[in-house]
C-alpha cells in the first residue's frame, strides 16, 4: 500500500478543488470574570 505525503495530498486536493489549499486559522478563547456581586459571572468570547 502506498502512503501519500502531506505535500502530495495537498497537491491532489488543489487539483481537485482548483484553488489554493485552505490553511487553518489560529483560534483564541477569552475568559472574563465579572466580580460585581457576591458570585463570579463567567463571560466568555471567541474570535
Amino acid at each position: 500500500m502506498d502512503v501519500m505525503t502531506k505535500a502530495e495530498v495537498d497537491k491532489v486536493q488543489r487539483i481537485a478543488l482548483d484553488a489554493k489549499p485552505i490553511r487553518p486559522r489560529d483560534a483564541a478563547t477569552l475568559i472574563l470574570l465579572d466580580r460585581k456581586g457576591d458570585e463570579f459571572l463567567v463571560l466568555m468570547g471567541r474570535r
